[in-house]
């Protein structure tokens, strides 16, 4: 097994960000969806579908940004080996996990 001995920020950050954008996308169409029934019941029509739109464009975004803030936090404590906390570590080392090169 191959162990991990460098962490890159930025590329860690643009996995997480991507990552997170596909749940945006995913929690933007589920949004859509519901809104949009919740407000043809309720008569409203348009109002939903605007909302709709907005959130289907607005989620990926926002959960993008996020993911790509969390990637760098993330990454940063990694690369400058902070540990990790018991439980995290003690769950990889029964799986497996891996090492991030702090010797």
């Amino acid at each position: 097994m191959q162990k991990i001995r460098k962490i890159g920020v930025l590329s860690l950050a643009k996995i997480f960000g991507f990552l997170y954008a596909v749940i945006g996308a995913i929690v933007g169409a589920l949004v859509t969806i519901f809104t949009s029934a919740g407000f043809e019941g309720m008569g409203g029509g348009m109002g939903g579908i605007f909302f709709g739109t907005v959130s289907i464009i607005i989620s990926p975004i926002i959960y993008g940004l996020m993911g790509f803030i969390v990637g760098l936090i993330t990454a940063f404590f990694l690369q400058h080996g902070c540990q990790v906390d018991w439980r995290i570590r003690s769950r990889n080392y029964k799986i497996g996990g891996f090492e991030n090169g702090a010797d």
